[in-house]
């Protein structure tokens, strides 16, 4: 696996986010963030293999809009072409960016688990 760069995380996004929320409503909201974006990842290969370029945008969306949440810049960059991919009728763009988006959420999420969500014992 590929380690999580700097750029794939917005470190300043993610200080004001803690700086705003209380400790259990942030990890709350990493917890749901990581879930449903992995979650929608997931579902992205089976959309794409329809060929439904509408229903591939929304879920593009819908997992940029996660990412944006909580700072995943790399995901969400990644979420965005695809979405772009779609509605400008590029299939096999979007083919090729699915697994990138895939993996990104993968590991991103993985990434902001084990910053954010450790649980002692």
């Amino acid at each position: 696996a590929t380690p999580v760069a700097m750029a794939d995380l917005d470190e300043k996004q993610l200080t004001a986010i803690q700086a705003v929320l209380r400790k259990t409503e942030f990890e709350r909201l990493i917890a749901t963030s990581t879930d449903s974006a992995e979650e929608r990842a997931e579902g992205l290969r089976a959309v794409a293999a329809t060929g439904d370029l509408a229903a591939l945008t929304r879920a593009a969306q819908d997992i940029g809009s996660i990412a944006a949440n909580v700072g995943a810049r790399r995901l969400n960059q990644l979420a965005g072409a695809l979405e772009r991919a779609c509605r400008e009728r590029r299939p096999e763009d979007a083919d090729r960016i699915v697994p990138d988006v895939t993996e990104a959420a993968t590991r991103i999420s993985a990434e902001l688990r084990r910053r954010f969500l450790r649980r002692a014992g």
